[in-house]
């Protein structure tokens, strides 16, 4: 993972995640790792209310996001331009 953070808006009673992997392997390692403690945040946590996903994963990982996020709407957005600063990692 290159970067992860959390967002808290008191106001709103909400919380963001956000989260960037270098690739698709990645995140399903954060997600095999990961998965029961994620799992166990929702005893704390009402409801899942949207998952934003930025780049094209593949149809067993969308499906995977799709199982994990309880029937909140999954967005998939594809980039069409940019760049980054992020460091590259070497593989």
């Amino acid at each position: 993972m290159l970067h992860f953070e959390i967002y808290i808006d008191d106001d709103a009673n909400e919380m963001t995640v956000l989260q960037i992997h270098p690739d698709e392997d990645s995140l399903l390692l954060h997600l095999k790792l990961a998965g029961q403690r994620i799992a166990k945040a929702y005893e704390f946590l009402e409801a899942t209310t949207r998952i934003d996903i930025y780049g094209t994963p593949s149809d067993a990982l969308a499906d995977q996001i799709r199982q994990m996020g309880m029937g909140a709407p999954v967005r998939f957005h594809v980039a069409t331009g940019g760049f980054s600063r992020l460091a590259s990692v070497a593989v």
